[in-house]
């Protein structure tokens, strides 16, 4: 059972790890989206929802990776077994690099659009943004 477990697991990680590409993909095509195309108002709800998508598939990712990781401290420790464990490794440390440069941009999205209604404000929008997403998780 381990076994199949095992390779049904790594499949749906490779599966999440499309999704979360989908996902940046999206949002990307979201931030450089003419801004003519939508209202600062709808714009603004899109991005702070995929904040929230993007915060989930990470943590779908992150959820089957521990699972993959509970699996091999069943098995004996042996060449391939590091193997697995280094590629959890890698697929954990990419997977949060995609995500944290896709956040940037969304923040950075949702800043501008702060300094555009609100020109008078003194405190760098970036720095109000991310304030409030921290404050949120």
């Amino acid at each position: 059972m381990s076994e199949n477990s095992t390779k049904v697991l790594s499949g749906r990680l490779k599966s999440l790890k499309g999704w979360l590409s989908k996902t940046i993909s999206a949002c990307n095509n979201l931030v450089e989206a003419p801004r003519s195309l939508a209202s600062d108002s709808f714009l603004k709800s899109r991005l702070e929802k995929s904040v929230t998508e993007l915060d989930g598939r990470l943590q779908t990712i992150n959820d089957c990776i521990a699972e993959l990781e509970a699996l091999e401290l069943t098995k004996p420790f042996d060449d391939d077994r590091k193997k697995r464990e280094e590629s959890f490794n890698l697929s954990s440390a990419q997977a949060a690099s995609s995500h944290q440069a896709c956040l940037n941009k969304l923040l950075e999205a949702l800043a501008e659009l702060e300094t555009r209604a609100n020109p008078e404000v003194t405190t760098p929008p970036v720095t109000t943004a991310i304030k409030r997403y921290s404050s949120s998780c």
